[in-house]
């Protein structure tokens, strides 16, 4: 990895490979210093914690201290130029502003470590150039999806539309409780919650980089790439967001949210339209990620399976009690979670374990959106609400465990994405 020697190995480079090397370096550098201010990354946790993922994943590689400090040394020159040169740093929320902070320190680091990793991949020969570069590759993956994912739900969000909203609240309404709603009174009863669940959901991004960084650190197979998962899952689930359209119980309700959750029997089932609000309903993306994370998590050491229980347990929270999803979104969500796994464990190839669980889930996911995007499932009883509820998540348990099985049966071959460092 990246030291002075790095930098040493230049003069060994052939004229012509050394200005190739200067110009990548200076481009990587200026590009890293563009996307700071163009993506706000002092003070928006979306983009901020999207970039730590690469410090995450510089650490699977067991740096040393020199490489740490030139890390942090390039943390803290980045940081330095937006505080001073951004004149239009986006003002912070009082309730949220530790987020931002967290969010902000992650940022730089990841863009430090993509500054060290890119001498050792520009000037450097060999091994060390091979491993920066396979980690350039691996912490490019999820930035680049999170801004081409932005443009395009800004883009579609611009369509006007009606949604599902309230068939999916109708549904809720069937298994006695609004669960958003509960969890929002929660969260406004205790504030200390309501913190913790808001730099967890927005803190989601570094999950996947950092049970990949464990299993090289550990030396552990995973029973597939949860970077690939987290952008596979992201596009087929702007797809599917298509196919049953909502938005969010706070955004529908935003008079009577949590206090007053008004009953369903009320209600004019129907399409309605929700201007100024993502349709990024249903499923839950939060809740699909998090759990492609969490099954992955389940073969490394005990403190990452604990880690990682913790954070989808409070993702679980932080979407129904932010009031950003409905507790149907997560139902279908732990199912879907399932398909993706299956179409990226491709190290089982086409064995009929994989194409079994991959058929058997997408099916059963699509039923459910058809299901309540055609009302099927408006003023359903009570104990048949509970009855698909638990079928459903015990179900998609069930299946995920089978494929987990079927890739530990495997033999123990190197995988591109989960290749520890020599």
């Amino acid at each position: 990895m990246t030291s002075p020697q790095t930098l040493a190995t230049s003069s060994a480079l052939p004229p012509g490979s050394r200005l190739l090397s200067a110009v990548n370096t200076a481009t990587l550098l200026l590009g890293l210093v563009a996307l700071v201010f163009l993506l706000h990354l002092g003070s928006k946790p979306e983009f901020g914690f999207i970039f730590a993922g690469a410090f995450l994943l510089h650490l699977g590689l067991s740096p040393t201290r020199r490489e740490l400090g030139l890390v942090l040394a390039f943390a803290v020159g980045f940081a330095a130029l937006y505080l001073l040169a951004a004149t239009n740093i986006d003002p912070l929320q009082v309730d949220h502003w530790w987020v931002s902070r967290f969010a902000s320190i992650g940022a730089a680091l990841g863009c430090g470590s993509v500054s060290v990793l890119g001498l050792d991949a520009f000037w450097s020969s060999g091994e060390r150039a091979r491993r920066a570069r396979l980690v350039l590759r691996r912490a490019a993956i999820i930035p680049v999806f999170g801004i081409i994912a932005a443009i395009a739900m800004g883009f579609v969000s611009k369509i006007p539309a009606t949604t599902f909203d309230l068939y999916l609240y109708s549904f809720d309404d069937s298994l006695g409780f609004q669960a958003s709603f509960w969890c929002g009174r929660l969260f406004r009863n205790f504030h200390w919650i309501q913190q913790i669940a808001s730099l967890v959901y927005d803190a989601l991004p570094v999950l996947p980089p950092l049970v990949l960084a464990m299993s090289w650190r550990q030396r552990r197979r995973l029973p597939f790439d949860p970077l690939t998962a987290f952008v596979a899952a992201a596009v087929v689930c702007f797809c599917l967001y298509q196919v049953c359209p909502g938005t969010a119980p706070a955004a529908v309700f935003h008079d009577s949210f949590p206090d007053h959750p008004p009953a369903a029997s009320t209600l004019q089932i129907a399409r309605i339209a929700v201007p100024d609000s993502p349709r990024n309903a249903i499923p839950s993306m939060h809740v699909t990620w998090t759990l492609l994370a969490w099954w992955c998590a389940l073969s490394l050491s005990r403190w990452m399976k604990i880690f990682s229980t913790l954070f989808l347990g409070w993702t679980l929270l932080a979407t129904l009690g932010l009031g950003e999803h409905y507790l149907c979104d997560l139902m279908v969500a732990s199912i879907f979670t399932v398909a993706i796994s299956a179409a990226c464990a491709t190290q089982l190839g086409s064995s009929p374990v994989r194409r079994q669980v991959l058929a058997l889930s997408s099916i059963l996911t699509l039923a459910w959106l058809l299901a309540l995007r055609e009302g099927a499932l408006v003023g359903i009883p009570h104990a048949a609400a509970w009855l698909l509820l638990i079928l459903t998540v015990t179900l998609g348990a069930n299946l995920q465990r089978r494929l987990i099985a079927a890739v530990g049966q495997v033999p123990d071959l190197p995988l591109a994405f989960n290749e520890p460092p020599p």
